[in-house]
């Protein structure tokens, strides 16, 4: 799998976690996040800035505009030849050249990945 693919991949699971206790539904319900999350949430924050600035410039740029359109998923498994976020058909050549360089789905623009 591609070094780049490998760290935006860290970097979703990031943005996963920092939005989770984010989560306005959770304040309403009257959750409060206690001191340890908040030094929990600080080391994420430290970390996913560092990883943020691994990661090639035009890359980080797409990713975060393909996080805000989707609000989800930015880097998605290709299974069984098809994009694991808007689930089309992709073509050959795409899922070979996924496994070693920085592919997009044609159909959705969401970075791909594949595990061997």
């Amino acid at each position: 799998m591609n070094k780049q693919i490998e760290l935006l991949r860290e970097l979703e699971e990031f943005d996963s976690i920092l939005k989770d206790f984010e989560q306005k539904e959770y304040q309403k319900l009257g959750f409060v996040i206690e001191p340890i999350n908040i030094d929990f949430i600080k080391i994420i924050e430290k970390e996913r800035a560092k990883l943020r600035k691994k990661i090639d410039e035009n890359l980080l740029k797409e990713y975060d505009r393909i996080k805000k359109h989707y609000g989800a998923k930015a880097v998605v498994q290709v299974i069984k030849g098809y994009c694991s976020g808007c689930y089309v058909k992709l073509p050959s050549e795409v899922i070979a050249r996924c496994k070693t360089e920085v592919k997009t789905c044609p159909n959705c623009g969401r970075f791909l990945y594949y595990l061997t």
